[in-house]
């Protein structure tokens, strides 16, 4: 480290006055009180925290340097990375703001803004920082990816077509390049035009001889793009010696930028156990903060009686992680009323892979046939998940286990294979 130069005048007073004259020296050339601790490489430890995946310990490594020079441009590019890839993405924007001010004219510092913009979310303001930054670098292809992938991903149809004419421009531009050859299809796949198709299986073992449940599924959507989706589904259930058949439709649809509505209904006229029809609705609203809200309401027919819930939760988004608290209550004619709790806590990686950790607790009424309905306590405990395998294929996983009051226990397990067309 270079500090500025100082000249230590000499003095007649006697040896002490001198040698508390040093010391003080010392400690404003030293901060931190210890010279040796300016010594390492803060570049070199940040960067091994990050191979490591240890965000957290980078970021705080490049905190420590920044505080003390808020200055250090190398520092200050490295965190803003760090916290895009952490899923800071506010965070990392307010430091290349910071960087775009000071060297308006870094090309490094333009494309990691618009990939954290990207990673949020916010493909209609990458495409619009892309643009501009595109006209000055008209042979930088990395300009015209993260662009046509901007424009790709938008949920404004003008912008997707001005992404086909682009994208032509490109192949004209770009001949021989790699990426150029595979955008076509990419381009497909990210204009939010897709199917999926799912089939899965669960099974139950349930103690007291209460026997086992198992549950087939197969189930179709379409998704228009990132929040308009229509599905439909058939399960085949088999739950204490009955089996019944459940046909089901709803869809996904958003209302302006922050409230999402969910509608289901399902029918299964010969049903014992399962409704013979039900109608469920959601609504979900984007919170600032990375904070959401979602109120949703069930309405179920059976053939001897009725049921209703409805249920609140509030959701945290953090880093790669989501948490949920859900409160949720019912009422079934000729049962009492019913209240539970749950926690639940998400970790996303990779792209569209997740883990996640479910407790909840509470009161809830057991069907075993038309005419019997139990309320009992319920504890439940579930892990489960979605892993990419495939850019077009990922698999469900499912461990649960259900303490239903004195009646039974319940091990399960589930497996589900997702195709993406």
């Amino acid at each position: 480290m270079i500090y500025p130069k100082r000249q230590i005048m000499a003095s007649t007073v006697g040896p002490f006055r001198q040698f508390t004259q040093f010391l003080a020296l010392l400690w404003v050339i030293v901060p931190s009180g210890n010279l040796l601790a300016e010594v390492p490489d803060y570049g070199a430890a940040a960067q091994q925290f990050i191979a490591d995946n240890d965000y957290a310990a980078a970021e705080q490594t490049l905190n420590r340097r920044l505080e003390t020079y808020p200055e250090d441009l190398q520092a200050r590019f490295l965190r803003a990375r760090v916290f895009a890839w952490s899923g800071q993405y506010d965070a990392s924007l307010a430091d290349y703001d910071f960087l775009r001010t000071r060297e308006p004219g870094n090309l490094d510092y333009v494309l990691g803004a618009a990939r954290a913009l990207l990673w949020a979310g916010r493909s209609d303001d990458a495409a619009i920082l892309l643009e501009y930054e595109r006209l000055l670098w008209a042979e930088n292809e990395e300009i015209w990816e993260l662009e046509l992938k901007a424009l790709a991903t938008t949920d404004n149809p003008d912008s997707r077509r001005f992404a086909e004419e682009l994208l032509q421009q490109a192949l004209d531009l770009f001949p021989n390049s790699t990426w150029v050859e595979g955008f076509p299809a990419y381009f497909d796949r990210s204009n939010r035009r897709y199917g999926l198709l799912t089939a899965g299986f669960t099974y139950e073992s349930l103690s007291n001889d209460r026997g086992n449940r198992t549950e087939t599924r197969l189930a179709g959507a379409y998704h228009f793009d990132t929040s308009k989706v229509l599905y439909a589904g058939l399960r085949r259930t088999d739950h204490f010696g009955n089996r019944d058949t459940e046909v089901s439709l709803g869809g996904y649809y958003p209302f302006g930028e922050k409230w999402t509505a969910n509608l289901r209904a399902s029918i299964s006229p010969d049903a014992t156990v399962l409704p013979t029809s039900s109608v469920a609705a959601r609504l979900h609203r984007k919170l600032p903060g990375d904070w959401g809200f979602a109120l949703g309401v069930r309405h179920s027919e059976y053939d001897k009686t009725t049921s209703n819930v409805a249920a609140v939760s509030i959701e945290r988004y953090w880093r790669n992680y989501r948490f949920v608290y859900r409160l949720s209550g019912g009422k079934a004619d000729q049962a009492e009323a019913t209240l539970s709790h749950e926690l639940r806590g998400d970790y996303y990686y990779q792209a569209d892979s997740v883990v996640t950790l479910s407790i909840a607790d509470g009161t809830e009424s057991e069907r075993f046939g038309q005419t019997e309905l139990i309320t009992t306590d319920v504890t439940t405990l579930s892990l489960f998940g979605l892993h990419r395998l495939h850019p077009d294929w990922s698999v469900f996983w499912k461990f649960a286990y259900i303490r239903q009051g004195e009646l039974y226990d319940s091990k399960g397990v589930g497996i589900e294979f997702h195709y993406k067309f």
